[in-house]
């Protein structure tokens, strides 16, 4: 089984031009290399299209105002402000269209 995965990005102003950092927690790792399961980092927009393909599932790591509610039957909340990343959006409408057989 394969499993794409967002990995976080951290930002550290003090490495430049080296400050943006894209991590993996290493409890991700450690379960799924339990699992037998072969995780897949998306770290970019290239290729989701490739990568939505040959995935059985995909894990957003992140906070909770950047995976837009409805994704998940949610409603938002009116007081938080939601900043959803392009990449995240991106990838989560695929997987949805791929499971759901959406079509545009």
């Amino acid at each position: 089984m394969k499993i794409a995965i967002i990995e976080r990005i951290e930002n550290d102003d003090n490495h430049k031009p080296f400050n943006q950092r894209y991590y993996l927690d290493n409890a991700f790792k450690e379960i799924f290399d339990d699992l037998g399961i072969l995780l897949i980092p998306v770290i970019s927009e290239k290729n989701l299209r490739d990568i939505c393909s040959i995935c059985d599932g995909l894990i957003v790591t992140g906070s909770a105002n950047d995976v837009y509610p409805q994704y998940y039957g949610e409603e938002p909340i009116k007081e938080y402000k939601f900043d959803e990343y392009p990449l995240v959006k991106n990838i989560v409408e695929l997987f949805a269209k791929n499971v759901y057989k959406i079509e545009n």
